[in-house]
């Protein structure tokens, strides 16, 4: 049954990201959950200004069970500001008692992650990587999507309001445990009887050999940790965030 023929309200629930940060393989252990429902497109981007997947919200809504207490969009281009629009003001818009969920990661292995999942859907970028990889300027979209508190600041009032959960790839994958049950009280769902695991899930392709030599030099990992440096302070001093295991 569709959003529009919904026999009851759900709350919306987004994924944010970061990309490359374990959000596909949450979108899939949650969506097993009986209370929360997945939409047909996992990553719809609807209000994003940029990959939106359809237009109108009546084809967005019609992705949905509406049934389910949770209505579940894994979209990582809502942090991808400035890039992709005023993602949260819009969501806020029509979706004022949203839920969140924000997955961090190392930054600068997050950084590499994304440079190689780019190469393996655009192998001719590898060249570049090559002529540029030891220069900031190239890694600028990157960096602003590790940069966790200028993520956060776009969500500030959901962040003051409890409304979005925070954790990381690293505790999600070492302390699965402590992960769901801190999980589970911020959705405010029962335990599921069947243990959910999580599954390994990376949409890159495996057939570019580029892939494999996308590998960050030490100079390029240094450079990056400076430009951060002030970001991951203040994830520390306004989110509460611990930054040590990142080496910061």
């Amino acid at each position: 049954m569709s959003f529009l023929r919904k026999s009851r309200e759900a709350t919306f629930l987004f994924i944010i990201g970061a990309m490359k940060s374990g959000t596909t393989s949450l979108a899939g252990a949650l969506k097993k959950h009986p209370d929360i429902a997945l939409g047909s497109n996992k990553e719809p981007n609807f209000f994003a200004d940029r990959g939106r997947k359809m237009e109108t919200l009546e084809d967005y809504l019609s992705g949905f069970d509406g049934r389910a207490r949770y209505c579940l969009d894994a979209s990582t281009a809502y942090a991808k500001h400035p890039g992709f629009g005023p993602c949260a003001h819009n969501i806020r818009r029509q979706f004022p008692d949203a839920r969140y969920i924000y997955l961090m990661r190392d930054p600068v292995a997050r950084i590499e992650s994304q440079l190689a999942h780019q190469v393996s859907r655009h192998p001719e970028q590898f060249a570049d990587f090559e002529a540029r990889g030891e220069t900031l300027a190239f890694y600028r979209p990157l960096l602003n999507v590790s940069s966790y508190a200028l993520q956060l600041d776009q969500y500030r009032p959901e962040y003051e309001s409890g409304r979005i959960f925070l954790s990381s790839f690293e505790s999600m994958i070492g302390n699965e445990n402590v992960f769901w049950e801190g999980l589970w009280t911020f959705l405010g769902l029962r335990v599921p009887r069947k243990r959910i695991i999580l599954e390994k899930r990376n949409p890159r392709r495996q057939d570019v050999s580029d892939v494999r030599q996308i590998r960050l030099s030490e100079s390029a990992r240094a450079m990056l940790r400076e430009a951060l440096k002030d970001d991951m302070e203040r994830l520390h001093r306004e989110y509460g965030v611990d930054v040590s295991a990142w080496g910061f």
